[in-house]
């Protein structure tokens, strides 16, 4: 009983040690966010004939700031995009980011490099945070440019670092720069700064991550394009014809025809409870969750053909598709079988590789992720079940 009564008292102080340090890490995050936010809002007294400076100091914060909040958004949480070991480079799948444009780029959160290893790279709170505060640092000095507008001024100036807090409609920052002013007879010390832009990036970012995980966990692009791919007859997938001569596509018209197909259905793609208009009532098989449930919230998905999409199919004769009939092994028989019946069949297996880019905005400003959507032997991702049958699929796709 004393045994058992001694191993009771460890397992309670145990416990009482566990939440106290899971406690203790949410309070000190707690306390450095609004730490940071009040000295946001905290007014500091400083002398009209130091003021021109200070007001510079921080319009150039706000301003770096801003663009900060801006870049992480267009390029999925990240001011630098993790390097690849492939590289960057225009119109390609296998780097960890989408070319939009040039020199635009947006980070994938899901993405297969061509060793088929598979990546998820979706930055945390924490993350874009630090992002935003070293591009503070990196790029403000470009804005203050030596405050060469001050000739009148003495100015010595320290090492700066600067820290950011992603809040509820608003992102805050504070830049540790002391600086040392003297004009005329008169000296000042200032060492903070702080600044704030309202922005919806936590917002977004939240519900961003929610769509992606969705997304990621159901396949459901994957079955889209599936589905897409049943549907459409300038696809051949599978199924028969009543001719006597078999039916013979080219790899390249193929390819051309799917790149028209997923960018016109994948536009059509709507996240519940966001702000969208259907364009038909019956419609809703495009309406994908989760339930976001902000009506002021626009959602959109986006392939462009301008974009790269990676199509192997089999089997294939070079740049043929080529189906079967049924009497071309019957020889001289053929022609005979052929006056009673003529039948053809297909049956290819598809490697598919193509961007997605998902775009979320309110109040004016933008998130978007990319992701890779992947389908291995016409199975989501990775083949791993043999023979599935599709029926059951939605014509009004």
């Amino acid at each position: 009983m004393r045994k058992s009564g001694q191993v009771t008292f460890f397992v309670i102080v145990g416990l009482v040690a566990l939440a106290t340090v899971i406690i203790g890490y949410y309070v000190k995050d707690y306390v450095v966010q609004n730490i940071l936010k009040r000295e946001v809002e905290e007014s500091i007294i400083v002398p009209e004939k130091i003021k021109p400076v200070y007001n510079f100091v921080l319009s150039c914060l706000k301003e770096t700031g801003k663009r900060g909040v801006e870049i992480v958004g267009q390029q999925g949480g990240y001011v630098n995009i993790p390097r690849d070991p492939y590289g960057l480079s225009e119109l390609n799948l296998v780097s960890n980011a989408l070319t939009i444009f040039r020199d635009n780029k947006v980070a994938y959160w899901f993405y297969e490099q061509p060793n088929k290893v598979q990546f998820r790279q979706v930055p945390g709170k924490k993350e874009i945070e630090k992002q935003i505060s070293s591009y503070i640092e990196n790029n403000i000095v470009d804005c203050l440019n030596n405050f060469k507008d001050f000739g009148e001024y003495e100015i010595k100036q320290g090492d700066l670092k600067a820290n950011t807090a992603l809040n509820k409609n608003e992102v805050s920052f504070s830049l540790d720069f002391p600086i040392e002013i003297k004009v005329q007879d008169f000296g000042f010390k200032i060492n903070k700064f702080s600044q704030k832009v309202n922005s919806p990036l936590l917002e977004l970012y939240e519900n961003a991550r929610e769509i992606f995980e969705n997304l990621d966990s159901e396949n459901i692009l994957e079955y889209k394009t599936l589905t897409m791919m049943i549907v459409y007859d300038e696809i051949p997938f599978s199924g028969s014809t009543d001719e006597c001569i078999a039916p013979v596509w080219t790899l390249d018209k193929v390819r051309e025809d799917l790149k028209k197909i997923i960018f016109n259905n994948i536009q059509a793609l709507k996240i519940k409870g966001t702000n969208y208009r259907l364009s038909e009532p019956d419609s809703d098989y495009f309406v994908i969750g989760p339930n976001l449930n902000d009506a002021a919230l626009d959602v959109n998905f986006l392939y462009s053909e301008n974009w790269p999409l990676e199509l192997d199919v089999n089997p294939r004769e070079g740049n043929l598709l080529k189906g079967q009939s049924i009497t071309a092994k019957l020889g001289p028989l053929r022609g005979l079988a052929e006056s009673f019946v003529c039948t053809s069949t297909f049956h290819f297996i598809y490697d598919i590789k193509y961007p997605v880019l998902v775009i979320l905005s309110k109040d004016d400003y933008t998130f978007q992720f990319g992701m890779q959507v992947v389908i291995d032997n016409n199975e989501p991702r990775k083949s791993t079940v043999s023979g599935k049958s599709f029926v059951g699929f939605d014509n009004r796709i």
